[in-house]
Order: C-alpha cells, then sequence, then structure tokens
C-alpha cells in the first residue's frame, strides 16, 4: 500500500514532466530552468528533513554535495553529452550511490518512517536523475552547450578565483541570462510586465537624480573654484 501511495505521485509527475519536455523539446534553456528549480525545491526539503531530526547532518553535507557537485553540474552542463566511460558519469554514479547510501544509513528510525524514506529515495534521490535522462535531447547536433563551456564545476569555481577576466565573463554572462528571464517573464505575464517597467521607471529615476546631484556639485565646486580668482583680480 505504501509503494503504490509512492508511485502514485510519481507517475503523474513523470507524465506531467513528459508533456513540459513535449512543449519545449527545443529550448534547451528553458528546461535547465524547471531542472534548477526542481534541485532547488529538493535541496529545500532535504534540509527541512534535517531540522525536522528525520536525517542527520552528515546524511545532508553527502546529499548537499551530489546535488552541487552532481546535479547542479550536469545542469551547468546540460545538454551535452559524454560518453560513458568519461569522468563525468563515473563521477554521477559515484555520487548517486554515496547519496543512497547516506539516506539507507542517516535517516532516524528507518522502520516507523519508511514511507517517508521510500518517498525520499523515488521523489529525491532517483527522481532527479530520471527527469534528467528524460529531458536529455535524442537528437546528437543539439547535445552541446550552446551558452556555456562544458567543464567540471570545480574547474569553473577555480578559474573564477585566479582570474579576473574569467570573473567579468560570468558577471556578464549572468546579466545576460537575467534580463532574458526578465523578458520572458514580461512576454507571458501582465503583471510581471508592470512590476518590471515599475521598476525600471525608479531606477530611471534614482540614475537622473544622482547624474542631477553631480552635476550640482559640480558647478558648486566650480564657483566656489573661482571665487579666489576673482578676490586676486580686485
Amino acid at each position: 500500500g505504501a509503494l503504490l501511495l509512492v508511485l502514485g505521485p510519481c507517475a503523474v509527475v513523470v507524465c506531467l514532466w513528459g508533456a513540459y519536455l513535449d512543449r519545449h523539446e527545443h529550448n534547451p534553456a528553458r528546461i535547465r530552468a524547471a531542472l534548477l528549480l526542481l534541485l532547488a525545491g529538493a535541496g529545500c526539503a532535504e534540509f527541512w528533513l534535517c531540522l525536522r531530526g528525520l536525517t542527520g547532518w552528515k546524511t545532508l553535507l553527502v546529499a548537499a554535495m551530489a546535488n552541487v557537485w552532481g546535479g547542479l553540474d550536469a545542469l551547468l552542463r546540460f545538454p551535452a553529452a559524454h560518453s560513458v566511460e568519461s569522468f563525468f558519469t563515473a563521477k554521477q554514479l559515484t555520487l548517486l550511490v554515496a547519496k543512497t547510501a547516506a539516506y539507507c544509513c542517516g535517516v532516524m528510525g528507518l522502520r516507523e518512517n519508511g514511507f517517508a524514506f521510500l518517498a525520499l529515495l523515488l521523489a529525491d534521490v532517483w527522481g532527479l536523475p530520471v527527469l534528467y535522462a528524460m529531458a536529455f535531447p535524442m537528437d546528437p547536433s543539439e547535445q552541446f552547450v550552446a551558452d556555456g563551456e562544458d567543464v567540471d564545476l570545480l574547474v569553473r569555481v577555480w578559474r573564477l578565483a585566479v582570474s579576473a577576466e574569467e570573473r567579468k565573463a560570468c558577471a556578464r554572462a549572468c546579466r545576460a541570462r537575467w534580463y532574458r528571464g526578465l523578458a520572458r517573464a514580461s512576454e507571458n505575464s501582465a503583471v510581471a510586465r508592470f512590476a518590471i517597467c515599475a521598476a525600471a521607471g525608479d531606477t530611471r529615476e534614482r540614475s537622473a537624480g544622482r547624474a542631477g546631484a553631480c552635476e550640482l556639485k559640480g558647478e558648486t565646486q566650480s564657483e566656489h573654484e573661482s571665487e579666489p580668482r576673482k578676490t586676486r583680480r580686485h
């Protein structure tokens, strides 16, 4: 009975995810954003379970490492293809096994919380990789990163730490993605469009106010500088 209660919602989620993929099949950026939201939701759920005392902090630490170095890294490189023998595949499988083992050993009162443990495994630990595999494009011509690099997350962090040019490029890419997200939101929602326009108007007004203050300050300084000159002439 408990297994059916868990498998039922999982089947519904898989069907809804399949319909979403059919609608946005050739839009990897949108699919990546949806997967990032799911990963963030899973991380929040794991943190909540730890606060409730269902899992320990060590288990949460292993899950966080798997979510960041595994899940986040895979989504940043989505939809790039990797061979079975690649380091990427070996890393993902190792982190998946480690996260599964951490929850198998770290759930408090496994017999009393068997339903929660089963739901956690199917919906979180194993469910997210299944959704990622479903989203992967079948066309080889689409299996590349169009708006980024296919490099490991640790390599990205190291580059950001040691290279100022890399930090500037990352900031530009983040701003571009932010503006694209705002544009999509304004196209799909009248409320979002109104909020974005209002925020942009306030920003322009503050910028104009700063510019006016700077001009006034410059004029005042020039007047004070000209006064001694007038005094010397007299």
